[in-house]
């Protein structure tokens, strides 16, 4: 279901809960990030739901304040299942905590939101009118463009400084995704799908359907799958390259066949490329939706692509300093870019 988005007016100041799922699969260099970046966004409760990953992830996440919810294991990737026990796992936990009103914010360990203008989600929600039950985002996908690309426990945004939009065609507003979904007085009624680009609403008999609506305003994400060279060529290639104990396949095959091979295996094709800045030769990852393969990338400031967002929520004091340094901005804007 599309959402439809509504300009209401703001609301007196009132208590929201706000809970987030993250489900990951050897992310052991971010989730700490991601879980901190959840509690600075005023999260007051951050669940993983892990893939049985190989490396340390489950441990940095709990140290972090994640509380492990589930921890299944699968020979290969199976998007299908995770969503399955995503909505499970939300639903179990709506219909026991009974909240007036409850945020569920799904995402994955390489996606970093933040409220309107940068500001803590948790304080936009609480004064938006309840009627809203559904928050999309402006996305940026950010590329590494210094060594070491990105330094475990920060902010992917002040590691990597260069990025490109991406939009979507699944709302009047273009965004890639909706990731926060509202669950009212312990009924789960709207429903996550596969990737968190649009909503699902059941019909539940004796019910009316919920209409799913948004305001004007925007979360912003950040998005960063691609990190640290050398842990993000081990990542895809456990993911990617076919291993004789799964007969010649890669972990990744069900996932290639859902996605017409625009997902990981793309990224994992174009690595080179980004770690040796051939931007004209990187692919795009799931180009799919608009209807052919995109190769070649314009990176930009983040800055220039969210103009509004002047800072965001941290968990440390200051920026990462290589980012700020006057003399380091300097060099990055004067990379030839392509408006």
């Amino acid at each position: 279901m599309f959402p439809e988005t509504v300009d209401l007016p703001k609301v007196p100041k009132r208590p929201v809960a706000l809970y987030a799922l993250i489900g990951t699969w050897f992310e052991g260099d971010v989730i700490e990030a991601t879980v901190k970046n959840c509690f600075a966004n005023g999260c007051q409760k951050v669940f993983l739901l892990d893939n049985g990953s190989p490396d340390d992830t489950r441990e940095k996440a709990m140290l972090a304040g994640a509380i492990l919810i589930g921890n299944y294991k699968t020979k290969f990737y199976d998007d299908d299942l995770r969503l399955r026990l995503t909505n499970h796992i939300m639903r179990d936990i709506t219909v026991t905590e009974h909240l007036p009103e409850l945020w569920w914010l799904s995402l994955d360990a390489d996606e970093f939101p933040c409220g309107p203008h940068g500001m803590p989600i948790r304080d936009f929600l609480e004064t938006l009118d309840p009627r809203y039950n559904c928050l999309g985002v402006t996305t940026v996908d950010l590329y590494p463009t210094m060594n070491p690309g990105y330094t475990s426990g920060m902010h992917p945004a002040d590691c990597m400084p260069m990025g490109i939009p991406r939009v979507g065609p699944f709302c009047d507003k273009n965004h890639w995704k909706h990731p926060l979904l509202k669950q009212n007085n312990g009924a789960y009624r709207i429903t996550q799908t596969r990737g968190s680009h649009i909503c699902y609403v059941p019909d539940v008999e004796g019910h009316p359907l919920p209409a799913t609506v948004e305001p004007k305003e925007s979360l912003v994400l950040f998005h960063a799958p691609l990190r640290a060279k050398e842990m993000t060529m081990r990542r895809l290639r456990t993911l990617c390259e076919n291993q004789a104990t799964l007969n010649g396949n890669n972990r990744g095959s069900m996932d290639d066949t859902a996605t017409g091979n625009n997902g990981s295996i793309k990224r994992f094709r174009t690595l080179e490329h980004v770690y040796t800045g051939a931007w004209d030769k990187v692919e795009l990852a799931h180009s799919q939706i608009y209807g052919k393969n995109v190769i070649g990338i314009a990176l930009l400031p983040w800055q220039r692509l969210v103009k509004e967002v002047k800072t965001f929520p941290r968990w440390y004091d200051v920026a990462y300093p290589a980012v700020t340094t006057p003399s380091v901005m300097k060099s990055l804007l004067s990379l030839p870019i392509v408006e």
